[in-house]
C-alpha cells in the first residue's frame, strides 16, 4: 500500500489527521514509519507515537482529529532519555555513546544549557592549563579527557553528535597546506 503523507497537515503547533477520530488510528498506522517536520522538531508515527496521539488527541471536528507537536515531541523526547537512563553501559557502542547517556542519567543535557557549559569548559581548559605547567602527564590526559566530555554533552544539548562536528572539522582541515612556525601550524592563505 502507497502511503500518502496528505493523510496529516502538520501546522507550526498541531497537527491534523484528515479524518474524524473513528478513523484516526487507521489512518495513522497507514503512515507507519513516516516522519514529518514541525517547529520543535521532528516525529516518527510509531505503534508508541499513535497511541500517544490516540489518548491525548482531541475531535476538532467531524473530520478532523488534532494533537498538539509539542507535547507529542516532549513525550518521545522523554520516553528515549528514559530508554538511555535504562541502558547497560555493556548496551552502549562508543565512548561517546557512554558520555551521552551518563549525561542523560545525570540530567546535564536535560537542564543545563550552553552558557554553563562553556563556563566547564573553561574550567577544564584551566585545568589542562594548569597540567602542562605542570608537566604533569596524569592531569594532562585527565583535563583532556575532561574537556571532550563537556564538548560531548554540550554537542548533544544543541542536537549536534560530537562525530559529526569532528568529522566536519577534519574536512575543512584536511586538504590545508601550510607550515609550523613556533611549534604552531599555521596554514597558507
Amino acid at each position: 500500500m502507497k502511503k500518502n503523507k496528505n493523510l496529516i497537515t502538520v501546522f507550526p503547533m498541531i497537527t491534523v489527521i484528515n479524518c474524524p477520530e473513528s478513523k484516526a488510528k487507521g489512518r495513522l498506522y497507514d503512515l507507519l514509519g513516516e516522519r514529518f517536520s514541525t517547529i520543535y522538531g521532528d516525529y516518527d508515527i510509531t505503534s508508541e507515537s499513535i497511541d500517544w496521539i490516540m489518548s491525548n488527541g482531541s475531535v476538532h471536528s467531524s473530520s478532523e482529529f488534532i494533537f498538539n507537536n509539542l507535547a507529542l515531541i516532549k513525550f518521545l523526547a522523554n520516553n528515549a532519555i528514559d530508554d538511555l537512563k535504562e541502558r547497560n553501559e555493556e548496551d552502549v557502542e562508543t565512548v561517546f555513546d557512554k558520555i551521552r547517556t551518563w549525561g542523560y542519567r545525570k540530567g546535564i543535557i536535560q537542564n543545563s544549557n550552553k552558557e554553563k557549559q562553556f563556563i566547564k569548559l573553561m574550567e577544564e581548559v584551566g585545568e589542562l592549563s594548569s597540567a602542562i605547567q605542570k608537566n604533569n602527564d596524569a592531569e594532562l590526559k585527565d583535563a583532556i579527557g575532561d574537556i571532550i566530555v563537556v564538548l560531548t554533552l554540550l554537542a548533544e544539548m544543541e542536537v549536534y553528535q560530537v562525530e559529526s562536528c569532528i568529522e566536519s572539522a577534519y574536512k575543512e582541515i584536511k586538504d590545508r597546506t601550510g607550515s609550523i612556525e613556533n611549534g604552531v601550524f599555521v596554514k597558507t592563505v
